[in-house]
């Protein structure tokens, strides 16, 4: 019995098993590379399950092999490298705890059983944004938050015309009378308007960071996907490139929080409904990291670096999922994504290669 035909599951769950139980960053950066290839095996395998000939499954095993041998020979080098443990004290981790304006904003968008409720979440959350904007004292940063309001007035107000007095409940929205131009352009007026807030390139740099980037979700889930499912489909492309692009851009400058939401938003996108609850979790978890939260602060204060890996290894066990979904709509987008991920964790393992004495804390 062929366990890569078989059991390539379980066999993802033991490399990322060894993966996050590594002890350095600088390993655990090289064996999550060949993680990634693995994912993308397995995940094209599932996809192209009924592909008939032998090259596809021959190339999607060859990837997982690839991989596999990759975190092999990342757990021997650190297995012969082993030492004894750096003195000192970890350097902090800043962390901020969401204030309550955003998270009141989210839990409304989240749980309103009307579009009234779901409009208010929105517009408290893009307040949270411009109380941080001011904060930092980049006011500039206001124009790009005037923009999506805008941009979400204007969906909310065609949003209640087309549905009338009597509509709005969420419930019924996926059954309102929407044509195909209505959709088309509700989506590019959600869709660009909680893009550009969600902290993903080119607005990466944004004083919110990835604080907004549930927003983005939740109107996926709640709004776009069950309402404009035509819409989506329309400008599923452009919008999976940009993303696949911010996950590259991120990647290869190490700001992984920012990368994990972007292929988070990128699964999103797909509407495929096996990929959504791990993009979920994916997102959280980048967001969670961008605040600082993860790993805890007060849970890893001794040898950090030694278990920091821990924490990743909920978000990373849905990325076969996510890339699954993907790859059933957008094959070269995803593939490019991911390729730029592997690519800049062995870049991140190298440039580490000096450094394993110290905690690693992320580009922000």
């Amino acid at each position: 019995m062929d366990p890569l035909a078989n059991r390539p599951l379980l066999l993802y769950a033991g490399l990322l098993l060894v993966t996050v139980l590594l002890p350095t960053f600088r390993s655990r950066a090289l064996a999550a590379a060949g993680l990634g290839l693995a994912a993308l095996g397995i995940a094209a395998e599932a996809v192209g399950a009924g592909v008939p000939g032998g090259a596809f499954s021959t190339v999607n095993r060859s990837l997982i092999v690839a991989g596999a041998a990759i975190v092999g020979f990342s757990a021997i080098r650190a297995w012969r490298e082993r030492g004894p443990a750096a003195e000192g004290t970890p350097a902090p981790i800043p962390f901020a705890v969401p204030g309550p304006l955003l998270l009141a904003g989210l839990l409304c968008t989240a749980y309103g059983p009307h579009l009234i409720l779901v409009a208010a979440g929105i517009f408290v959350t893009l307040l949270s944004a411009a109380a941080a904007t001011l904060r930092s004292r980049r006011v500039w940063w206001i124009g790009v938050i005037g923009f999506s309001g805008i941009l979400f007035s204007a969906g909310c107000f065609l949003l209640f015309t087309i549905l009338g007095p009597l509509g709005g409940r969420m419930m019924d929205l996926a059954a309102g009378p929407f044509s195909p131009p209505a959709e088309r352009l509700l989506t590019i007026l959600f869709g660009v308007g909680s893009l550009a807030i969600a902290g993903v390139f080119p607005f990466h740099r944004a004083p919110w960071r990835q604080s907004l980037s549930p927003l983005a979700a939740l109107l996926l889930a709640r709004v776009l996907l069950p309402a404009f499912p035509e819409g989506v489909g329309d400008w599923q492309a452009p919008a999976m490139l940009w993303l696949a692009a911010a996950v590259a851009v991120s990647a290869l400058s190490g700001r992984w929080a920012a990368a994990m939401v972007a292929g988070a938003l990128l699964g999103l996108w797909s509407g495929r409904p096996e990929g959504v609850d791990s993009a979920g979790i994916l997102l959280l978890f980048g967001w969670l990291a961008d605040a600082g939260l993860l790993p805890p602060p007060r849970i890893f204060a001794v040898g950090r670096e030694r278990w920091s890996g821990v924490w990743f290894a909920v978000p990373a066990a849905g990325i076969p999922l996510v890339l699954g979904a993907t790859l059933r709509v957008q094959v070269l987008i995803s593939v490019l994504a991911l390729a730029a991920a592997v690519i800049a964790l062995g870049l991140e393992s190298r440039r580490r290669a000096g450094a394993d004495a110290g905690p690693y804390i992320p580009a922000r």
